[in-house]
C-alpha cells in the first residue's frame, strides 16, 4: 500500500472523486456528493483563505483504497483547531 500526501492537486482529487462515485454507485447520497467534494478540495474554495488541509490517498497497485483529510481552521485565534475526514474501501 503506498500513502501519498497532496493538498490541491488535480490529478489526485479527481482520482478520489472516481473513487467515490465507483464504490458508492449503489449509494445515492454520497454519490452525488462526489462533485461537491471535489470542489470543496480545489485550491479556489473559499475556506482556503484562512483555513489549510493536507489531504492522503491509499492506493495498492494504482486502485485507490482510501482518502482522509487534516483540515486546520485558523480562525480559532487560541490553538489551531483540525479534524480529519476519512473514507476507506471496505
Amino acid at each position: 500500500m503506498k500513502i501519498t500526501a497532496y493538498t490541491h492537486e488535480a490529478e489526485l482529487i479527481n482520482k478520489y472523486c472516481d473513487f467515490l462515485k465507483e464504490h458508492y454507485s449503489e449509494e445515492w447520497r454520497i454519490n452525488t456528493h462526489a462533485e461537491t467534494i471535489k470542489t470543496l478540495l480545489e485550491k479556489n474554495y473559499p475556506f482556503y483563505q484562512y483555513g489549510k488541509s493536507r489531504n492522503f490517498l491509499a492506493t495498492s497497485y494504482g486502485n485507490v483504497l482510501g482518502h482522509c483529510s487534516a483540515i486546520i481552521d485558523s480562525r480559532n485565534n487560541h490553538a489551531e483547531i483540525g479534524r480529519a475526514s476519512c473514507r476507506e474501501r471496505v
